[in-house]
């Protein structure tokens, strides 16, 4: 498609999985400790852990904080991190989709203030 001829021994994977088996003490120490004085609201989706007959392949919960943890950056906790977003319906279902994209974006200001929030099923 590129160009390119068809390599067999290409390894794909998602982002998660990738950034789970990065050494952070291996890549700071190359880079030099930077140190990031940052909170943030980590969101995974509802479809990271999807098919749960899967799940146990492909548990990357929390692969944001271990990482991120090692430059500083401290998550807020929210119950919104793995709300549905619809992401599958974005161009057949836009009616779906924006109310719970902007229910999730609403949220983010509050995220850490409530011990709970109320969670929406998947639009599945």
């Amino acid at each position: 498609m590129w160009g390119r001829p068809f390599d067999p021994d290409l390894r794909s994977g998602i982002f998660f999985g990738i950034l789970a088996g990065v050494d952070m003490d291996r890549l700071l120490s190359d880079l030099g400790r930077v140190q990031i004085n940052m909170t943030y609201v980590p969101y995974y989706g509802c479809m990271l852990n999807r098919p749960f007959a899967l799940r146990a392949l492909s548990d990357h919960q929390e692969v944001m904080e271990k990482t991120l943890a090692g430059v500083g950056l401290r998550p807020k906790r929210w119950s919104y991190g793995s709300q549905c977003c619809g992401t599958f319906l974005t161009v057949a279902r836009p009616d779906i989709v924006t109310p719970k994209v902007n229910a999730i974006l609403q949220e983010r200001p509050r995220a850490g203030r409530t011990a709970s929030s109320p969670r929406a099923p998947c639009a599945t």
